[in-house]
């Protein structure tokens, strides 16, 4: 009897595959995770130029102590040169009063709007007296100005837009422009 099987060759195992070059499933994979690192990066980087003001104010602001009598009116211009360093066609340096409480306001989000007009009102008032530090208390205006700082959106496309729409209404009732 023939036996088929006989004739049949060994079964031969290929020669190990390298991991060089990959397939293009994963030539993919790294391109598109090359990608979203080089954004990381940029959005990154944009993000902490835009924040650059904003902490060189708080850093600022921890350097004013009560001990000056006019730390109030210090108060008031590091916000006014903050503001003027984000929106530069806006001249905020002439705004006083209810309008530049108004314009500080705006800057902030719907559900902090309240709280802060009210604290700052008194803070608005006591800025044109004769001696506005024995009037208020350092610690809480301090901190509010902090938080402001923090909270205050001033740059982006929707912040633009809502302070533009400010000034557009400002100047409607009869105010000068900003």
């Amino acid at each position: 009897m023939n036996n088929s099987l006989a004739d049949l060759k060994d079964i031969h195992v290929p020669a190990n595959l390298g991991w060089w070059p990959p397939a293009y499933g994963w030539w993919l994979l790294i391109l598109i995770s090359l990608a979203l690192i080089g954004w990381l990066c940029i959005f990154m980087f944009k993000r902490n130029q835009q924040n650059l003001a904003k902490r060189q104010a708080l850093k600022a602001l921890a350097q004013i102590s009560s001990d000056n009598n006019n730390w109030p009116l210090e108060l008031n211009s590091l916000l006014k040169r903050l503001v003027q360093t984000y929106q530069p066609g806006l001249a905020v340096q002439s705004l006083f009063g209810d309008q530049w409480l108004d314009f500080l306001t705006q800057a902030l989000a719907t559900n902090k709007q309240a709280s802060f007009k009210e604290k700052m009102q008194l803070f608005q008032q006591a800025l044109y007296q004769a001696k506005p530090a024995t009037q208020l208390d350092f610690a809480e205006y301090q901190s509010l100005i902090k938080n402001w700082i923090k909270d205050a959106k001033l740059v982006g496309r929707q912040s633009t837009q809502r302070l533009s729409k400010w000034n557009q209404q400002h100047i409607a009732q009869g105010g000068t422009h900003v």
